[in-house]
C-alpha cells in the first residue's frame, strides 16, 4: 500500500500510463521480447507471466522479457503464478541506479530483486528478495516513521555508513562482494534480454524505467 500514492503521482505527472498494454516485439516460440508501453507494471508483468506459462507448457520452457513498464510490485506474485501451474517460476527486475558496488560510493545498480518459486504438493516454496542489503521502500518507510535503519545497509553522500534514512544516498549490496555478482546478474539478465539495459546515469523517472525478465520451466 505504501506505493499507491507514488503510482498515483506517476500517473498524474505523466511518467506512467494508466494502462496494461503489452506489445510483443519479438517472438521466438519459447522466448518473447515485449514492450510495456510505459504502462503500469503490475498488469503488464502479469500478462507477461501468463504468456511465459503458456509457452512453457508448449515448449518445456517459457521466457518473457519486458522493457519500459512501471513498478511491478512484489515479484513473488509472478513466480507463484507459475508454481500454481506446477511450473518453476523465476523473475528478476532492473531499475534506476540506487545501489553501489562493493567498496564503491557511486550508485551503479538498481535494487534488482529476484524471485523463484517451486511447486509442491501443497503451498509453493518461494524466495523473493532484493539484491541490495535492504529494499528501497523500507528506507522510505523508516523515514516516514522517523526510525533508524540497520547498520551496514546504506551510505550517505560522503560514502559513510549511515543509519539515518533521511541521509541515505545509496544502498549497499547484500552479501558484500558476493552480492555484487547476483545484483549484476539480475541487471544483465533483465536488461539484455529486453534489449534495453540501464545505464548508471539514466535519469528516467523510476515509474517507467523498468526492465523485467520472467521464465518458467
Amino acid at each position: 500500500m505504501i506505493r499507491v500514492r507514488v503510482y498515483v503521482e506517476g500517473i498524474e505527472k505523466g511518467y506512467v500510463k494508466p494502462c496494461g498494454i503489452l506489445s510483443i516485439v519479438r517472438d521466438e516460440n519459447n522466448v518473447i521480447v515485449a514492450d510495456g508501453n510505459n504502462c503500469l507494471g503490475i498488469p503488464v508483468a502479469a500478462k507477461a507471466m501468463r504468456i511465459a506459462i503458456e509457452r512453457a507448457k508448449r515448449f518445456g520452457m517459457g521466457i518473457a522479457a519486458v522493457r519500459s513498464l512501471g513498478h511491478v510490485g512484489m515479484l513473488a506474485y509472478y513466480s507463484i503464478m507459475a508454481a500454481n501451474e506446477k511450473l518453476i517460476g523465476f523473475a528478476c527486475a532492473n531499475g534506476s541506479a540506487l545501489a553501489v558496488p562493493f567498496g564503491g560510493s557511486k550508485p551503479l545498480f538498481g535494487t534488482n530483486p529476484f524471485t523463484i518459486a517451486f511447486p509442491t504438493k501443497s503451498k509453493p516454496i518461494v524466495i523473493d528478495m532484493a539484491t541490495s542489503a535492504m529494499a528501497s521502500y523500507k528506507i522510505r518507510l523508516a523515514a516516514m516513521r522517523v526510525e533508524s535503519i540497520p547498520e551496514g545497509v546504506a551510505i550517505d553522500s560522503e560514502g559513510r555508513i549511515t543509519r539515518d534514512p533521511s541521509k541515505v544516498y545509496a544502498l549497499l549490496p547484500f552479501g558484500g562482494y558476493k552480492g555484487v555478482c547476483t545484483i549484476s546478474h539480475d541487471r544483465d539478465y533483465s536488461g539484455d534480454f529486453s534489449w534495453k539495459n540501464i545505464k548508471h546515469k539514466d535519469s528516467t523517472p523510476w515509474f517507467n524505467s523498468g526492465r523485467l525478465s520472467i521464465s518458467c520451466t
